[in-house]
């Protein structure tokens, strides 16, 4: 199969922004009266965007606040990150080469991610890269989010794609079941926040 509509992920994928998720996620834990999560644990939930993450971890540890005050810390925790996106954040060694080699043989390219949209076109305009895409799924795009294929899908359309010459490139299984969900070719990365064995997936 030749690819000509190519998808990606974002973190763990094009950047590696663990650093910065990593304390944006630690401030909102603080917000909710939780302790904060080290490094590493951080790492393999990065997949589902700093609010599932943050969600996520509030529910494991029993500590999730009444909703009102979960939209609070969720839209602080927001707000934090908003303001440190690019402190630590830095594209993967040959990102930029590869997406030039790519639009140059002509493949037509776009995001499908779970981070917000607004932190998304920033950190790919300030790191030099927001120009290749054509179109940008991300978090409230739709109703649903990965590993829902929808946003796959949608990314795909509106770049006047089809499934069978598509292909998604991630890092995590989200991405994973993502592309088989949407009957795409599942590309993964060898680097990134997978929490097992990219073999595995």
């Amino acid at each position: 199969m030749r690819a000509t509509t190519i998808i990606f992920d974002v973190d763990g994928t094009l950047v590696d922004s663990a650093a910065d998720i990593h304390s944006a996620l630690n401030y909102g834990l603080a917000l909710a009266g939780c302790d904060g999560i080290d490094f590493e644990s951080s790492l393999r939930l990065v997949g589902l965007g700093l609010e599932g993450t943050l969600e996520t971890v509030l529910a494991d540890r029993g500590c999730s606040p009444e909703m009102q005050e979960l939209v609070r810390v969720k839209s602080e925790c927001a707000a934090y990150y908003d303001a440190h996106l690019v402190e630590q954040t830095r594209l993967y060694a040959g990102v930029k080469e590869t997406l030039e080699a790519l639009r140059r043989a002509g493949a037509m390219l776009g995001i499908c991610t779970n981070k917000r949209p607004e932190p998304t076109r920033r950190i790919l305009s300030a790191l030099g890269i927001g120009d290749h895409f054509g179109v940008v799924i991300a978090r409230g795009t739709l109703a649903q989010n990965k590993p829902h294929p929808a946003p796959l899908l949608a990314a795909i359309r509106a770049l006047g794609g089809q499934c069978n010459s598509a292909a998604m490139v991630g890092d995590s299984l989200v991405d994973i079941e993502c592309a088989r969900a949407a009957g795409v070719a599942a590309i993964a990365v060898t680097y990134g926040y997978s929490d097992r064995p990219i073999g595995e997936l």
